[in-house]
C-alpha cells in the first residue's frame, strides 16, 4: 500500500467536566512517524482519541487528506481507515494469537477470502508467526505488543496511531518494536504518543512538543536538535533531550510574569 492521506486538526477544542481543555490544537500529520511529546497528562492521549476519531471535539475540525470528519457517517468511514494501539493493551490470555489475528480481522471487515492472506502477512512482516499457535498471555512484553501491532494492520489501513508504544519493554524489544514502526511508516501515516526522546530521536520525522492541552513547538527532529545548539553531534537522542528541555523550559519562562524570569 501507498498512502497519500495526510491527518489534520484545525483548532481543535476537547473540554472536560474537571474544566481541563485540549486546545485550541492545529496540526498536520502527514506520511511518515509524527511524535507527540510531552510530561504525563500533557493533552497527548486525548489528541490521539480525536485522530483516532474515538472522541469528538467540542470545537474545530478532523480532517482526513483535506476532507472534514464530522458526521457519524464519516467518522465509520474514516475509523475504516485507522489502525490504533492504545498504551494499555489487554485481551483473553488465553487467546492463540492467530485466532485474534483472525478475529481482528473479521472485525475489521478484511474479505472472507483475504483473512488468512492478511492474517500470514503481518504475522511474517512482525516476525509473530512462530508463536501463532501460542496463547496470548504466554508472551514476552515485546511479542505481545507486536501481535496488538499485527492486528492494527491486519486490514491495510492508512494511518497507524500508537500512544506509548515502548513503555514497558526492555532495550532489545524496544529497538526491534522501533524498526517495525520505522517500516510501516515509509507507506502510512504514523503518529505516536511518547515521553521517551530515544523513540524520538531514532524513529520520528515530525515532532509536536505537547504541554498543558495545546502544541507548544512543531519542527523536524534536526530543529528540534539545534534548539540544543548541537545539531552536528553523533549523539541523536542526549542532543533531542536538551533541544527538550530547553524548548519546554523557554515556554514556562515566557509564562512568567516579567519581573519573575
Amino acid at each position: 500500500m501507498v498512502s497519500s492521506d495526510t491527518i489534520e486538526l484545525d483548532e481543535v477544542v476537547v473540554r472536560y467536566r474537571s474544566g481541563w481543555q485540549l486546545g485550541p490544537v492545529s496540526a498536520t500529520f502527514p506520511v511518515g512517524v509524527s511524535a507527540l511529546v510531552g510530561p504525563n497528562g500533557a493533552g497527548k492521549t486525548t489528541m490521539l482519541a480525536v485522530l483516532t476519531g474515538i472522541k469528538r471535539p467540542k470545537a474545530g475540525t478532523l480532517r482526513r487528506d483535506g476532507q472534514p470528519v464530522r458526521r457519524r457517517r464519516e467518522g465509520s468511514g474514516y475509523r475504516a481507515h485507522i489502525g490504533y494501539v492504545p498504551q494499555e493493551c489487554t485481551w483473553s490470555p488465553s487467546w492463540p494469537v492467530e485466532d485474534f489475528l483472525t478475529f481482528c480481522a473479521r472485525m475489521y471487515r478484511v474479505p472472507s477470502t483475504q483473512v488468512r492472506h492478511r492474517c500470514q502477512g503481518v504475522m511474517s512482516d512482525l516476525n509473530v508467526g512462530q508463536f501463532a499457535h501460542q496463547p496470548i498471555g504466554t508472551l514476552s512484553g515485546g511479542q505481545k505488543r507486536r501481535v496488538f501491532l499485527a492486528a492494527a494492520l491486519v486490514h491495510d489501513p492508512e494511518v497507524l496511531i500508537l500512544d506509548e508504544p515502548t513503555v514497558g519493554l526492555d532495550p532489545g524489544e524496544r529497538i526491534s518494536f522501533r524498526r517495525h514502526v520505522v517500516e510501516q511508516a515509509a507507506s502510512r501515516v504514523v503518529v505516536l504518543s511518547t515521553h521517551l526522546m530515544d523513540d524520538v530521536a531514532l524513529s520520528a520525522d515530525q515532532v509536536h512538543l505537547v504541554d498543558g492541552g495545546h502544541i507548544t513547538w512543531s519542527g523536524t527532529l534536526p530543529e528540534l536538535m539545534a534548539a540544543a545548539g548541537e545539531s552536528d553531534s553523533q549523539d541523536h537522542v542526549s542532543v533531542a533531550e536538551r533541544g527538550y528541555l530547553h524548548l519546554m523550559q523557554g515556554r514556562a519562562e515566557s509564562e512568567l510574569p516579567e519581573g519573575d524570569r
